[in-house]
């Protein structure tokens, strides 16, 4: 009625009553005034650990990085071990190579001081 551009009262009037229901039923049945007491009880229980706790974390908080350095040195570990192994595989391979490569060149030499073609 103050307003002059508001709906008419009739509207305004139905969902006020169903908003006082719906916050009448809301509210018991959050229960703020005990959850709100029993959280915060909780809450202040678990945060006075925290605070007190808080040198303790400092102490664990880099053990646990330097659990994940040793990790990670332990991976980089295994994988130059395994550059390693596959560096002395190659070596090997090319020694073999090249020996086979020797040994053929030496009985195509043997075969042409034969007397017989190349190949």
């Amino acid at each position: 009625a103050t307003r002059p551009h508001e709906r008419p009262v009739t509207a305004s009037t139905i969902p006020k009553p169903s908003a006082e229901k719906m916050q009448e039923v809301k509210r018991p049945a959050t229960a703020t005034t005990s959850k709100a007491s029993e959280p915060v009880k909780t809450n202040v229980v678990k945060e006075r650990p925290l605070s007190s706790g808080a040198s303790d974390k400092k102490a664990t908080q880099p053990a646990q990085p330097v659990h994940r350095q040793n990790v990670e040195k332990v991976v980089s570990q295994e994988t130059h071990q395994n550059d390693t192994k596959d560096r002395r595989i190659k070596v090997q391979q090319t020694q073999t190579v090249q020996k086979n490569q020797q040994t053929i060149e030496k009985t195509r030499n043997l075969v042409t001081k034969k007397g017989q073609k190349k190949k």
